[in-house]
């Protein structure tokens, strides 16, 4: 499958139907003076499946520098599923830092999550999908 195929994937199965606002407000971080916020994009939407729960997509824009990324009162556990790729013309994706391809006999990868804390750094040029399932969101059912 071809690196767009997974991002369809994890957005159907995380990004449930309720769309919430979110903003790349770098004015709260210490590293505001070195990233440039024009360059990080947000969505959030509560959880496919999960109560309370919020799932943000994030991109990174940026070509050099990695963007920090805060959650304010949502919690400080992430359940992260981090896009990486070696140039933005690679046929290989990677899911934290593991290959996106088949096993060979046409068996696709588990998509895992990998547990991570707030704050969390996106790298150049990367995307991520970051669960926060303790956020007790009141519009997601919390």
């Amino acid at each position: 499958p071809r690196p767009d195929y997974f991002n369809s994937v994890l957005f159907q199965r995380l990004m449930g139907t309720i769309v919430l606002h979110a903003s790349a407000d770098t004015s709260s971080m210490a590293q505001a003076d070195d990233f440039p916020a024009e360059y990080l994009r947000t969505y959030a939407h509560c959880t496919a499946g999960k109560n309370g729960s919020v799932t943000v997509l994030a991109i990174n824009l940026h070509a050099g520098e990695p963007a920090p990324l805060l959650f304010p009162g949502l919690g400080e556990r992430v359940e992260g599923y981090l896009l990486t790729a070696d140039s933005l013309t690679a046929t290989t994706m990677y899911l934290n830092g593991q290959p996106l391809r088949d096993d060979g006999q046409g068996v696709l990868p588990s998509l895992a999550a990998q547990e991570m804390k707030a704050p969390v750094t996106l790298p150049p040029r990367s995307y991520g999908f970051f669960v926060l399932p303790d956020a007790k969101f009141a519009p997601c059912g919390g």
